[in-house]
């Protein structure tokens, strides 16, 4: 209905202008006037032109509510508008003319006439405001990948329970935040999608909603992404892509030691062996559990711990894996210095000096009213206790690989945004200058 609405219009403008140079030629036709009257009827005509063109052009698309759609579609094929308007003064100025004009006035009648069809050949134009005609083939590939994140969204749901943890939650908020955005911006048509800057907006919030995605996704999603971005990594001109491919590699053993197999081409330097515990560890009590994990940062895993000189408190051990953990038995107040040693698999070693205090008296008991919710030993173990003061290493690294990712995605959103941003220049160039 609308489509048959928009042909009517165009009919009734074109039959106007049609009308009006009818009647400019039979008057100029059955004159018997010289030049003078000439110049007054072709003045006459492209005012009258102009009129037709603004009541009906302008008139037309008010009565359809479709100004914005028909702004950004006179502005996308604005580029073909100064070779047309100089084909047509060209011809205006070659036709044999019962009436000749004067050379003067042809590139006026030229400019009219190609004003006239650019205004209208807009209006069959409206479809390429939208995302889904400005440029089909990055829609398409826009509409898969945003599909992919919806269904990770819908099945990694905190409805369903998973994930439950704060900081999961939240990740999987930034992700459902820019996929909404990103529904928003499909349904609009306007000028951002005639210049393609619809496009680069909708690729920025769906990178950063796939990077968010990595700190929820399944282990296996994570491994198979990681190892995409290092073949990203090889061989580009991303700024460190030499650091970021260690990290990457050293990320990737932390999630799953297996997959190192995977990790294609020559290994990378991996980053220095460093214990990152702070020196001074968490207090113990007499005849009460303790546990506190040792931490280290880079070198080539499997990592081994193991004391180098003094030795723990009564009751404490050290276990290769990092863990202080033990039963306590101090009579006093002491504060005891041991030096722990870190071994990874390439032989390359790293020692500090910790300070931990054990306390000659039990633990003190909870105000009246509360408790005290003991963490899991698992979870001790692993430093993820509600009381150890450490994260977990697993989701270290993830947020380690999305850092990778975000670092690639900044760099081709990057050539693309420059790519687009010359387009358009380019573009008004020609439209200026001709």
């Amino acid at each position: 209905m609308r489509r048959k609405r928009e042909i009517w219009i165009v009919a009734g403008c074109v039959g106007v202008v049609i009308a009006a140079y009818s009647a400019w030629v039979c008057h100029i036709g059955a004159g018997t006037c010289l030049t003078t009257t000439i110049k007054y009827h072709t003045m006459t005509f492209l005012a009258g032109l102009l009129a037709c063109l603004g009541v009906g052009a302008f008139g037309a698309f008010l009565w359809l509510q479709q100004l914005r759609s028909y702004g950004a579609a006179l502005i996308a094929i604005a580029a073909f508008l100064p070779g047309a308007a100089a084909i047509t003064t060209v011809l205006i100025f070659l036709a044999p003319w019962t009436v000749p004009i004067e050379p003067i006035y042809a590139p006026f009648l030229g400019s009219g006439v190609a004003i006239f069809a650019w205004m209208i050949l807009a209006m069959f134009c409206l479809r390429f405001t939208s995302a889904e005609h400005a440029i089909p083939s990055s829609y398409g590939v826009l509409g898969q990948r945003l599909a992919q994140l919806k269904s990770q969204l819908d099945v990694l749901c905190p409805v369903t329970g998973f994930p439950s943890d704060p900081c999961l939650i939240t990740a999987w908020e930034q992700a459902k935040a820019q996929e909404l955005h990103i529904d928003a911006d499909l349904k609009q048509r306007g000028l951002i999608w005639a210049l393609a800057r619809g496009y680069i907006n909708a690729w920025n919030r769906l990178h950063r909603a796939e990077e968010a995605m990595i700190e929820v996704a399944p282990q296996e999603t994570v491994i198979a992404g990681a190892l995409n971005d290092l073949l990203r990594l090889q061989g580009s001109k991303i700024d460190h892509s030499d650091d970021l491919i260690a990290r990457l590699r050293h990320a990737v053993d932390v999630i799953d030691p297996t997959a190192n197999k995977y990790l294609l081409g020559a290994p990378a330097t991996a980053l220095p062996l460093v214990i990152t515990t702070p020196s001074l560890l968490q207090e113990g009590y007499q005849s009460t559990p303790y546990s506190q994990t040792l931490a280290a940062s880079g070198g080539t895993p499997p990592i081994h711990w193991s004391l180098s000189r003094h030795p723990l408190p009564k009751g404490l051990v050290l276990s290769p894996d990092g863990i202080i953990s033990g039963t306590p038995n101090s009579t006093t107040n002491v504060a005891t210095i041991f030096i722990a040693r870190v071994t990874d698999s390439a032989n390359v070693t790293a020692t500090k000096a910790f300070t931990v205090t054990i306390n000659a008296q039990p633990h003190p008991a909870p105000p009246h009213g509360l408790s005290v919710s003991a963490a899991p030993a698992s979870a001790l173990a692993s430093g993820t206790g509600a009381h150890s003061g450490y994260s977990n290493p697993k989701t270290q690294a993830r947020a380690v690989l999305r850092d990778v990712r975000g670092a690639i995605n900044e760099f081709r959103d990057g050539r693309w945004n420059g790519l687009i941003v010359a387009r358009n220049r380019l573009i008004a160039t020609m439209v200026f200058t001709g």
